[in-house]
């Protein structure tokens, strides 16, 4: 089984989506959390970090582990709640792997994100966020 992390980067009572992009090999065109695969050697809290680095070009302070789910029959994913820790602005760095970054609040997500679509609700698990909504926006 593979290991994944999706962070939610809190700001202002909003959270960073970006849109899989079109060499996405699973859920192109879905919007996920930022995030990826752990590699060999890496803590949850290293892969995350490296993660957001790599998609983003920001650095995070992880706050706590949300909770974990499947995402697919291969891959677990951990749950993670972070925040900016400086006054960087999150940019598009693989552009072949993320096609559009957006701040959405809760409703927003459920209001703009079709989760109808199979691949949609793998990426963000809607019904565990809404369980998760009072605590990731204290």
């Amino acid at each position: 089984m593979l290991v994944g992390t999706g962070i939610f980067i809190v700001q202002d009572n909003e959270i960073l989506l970006m849109r899989r992009g079109p060499a996405c090999s699973r859920g192109a065109g879905c919007w996920a959390l930022p995030g990826g695969m752990t590699e060999d050697g890496e803590t949850l809290y290293q892969t995350a970090v490296r993660e957001i680095k790599e998609e983003l070009d920001i650095t995070i302070d992880l706050i706590e582990v949300v909770s974990a789910s499947h995402i697919h029959n291969d891959i677990l994913c951990v749950w993670m709640r972070g925040e900016i820790s400086f006054d960087g602005i999150a940019r598009i760095m693989e552009p072949y792997k993320c096609s559009e970054l957006a701040w959405m609040s809760i409703p927003e997500v459920i209001k703009k994100i079709d989760f109808n679509r199979p691949e949609q609700s793998k990426w963000i698990p809607i019904n565990d966020w809404l369980d998760w909504y009072s605590r990731i926006f204290k």
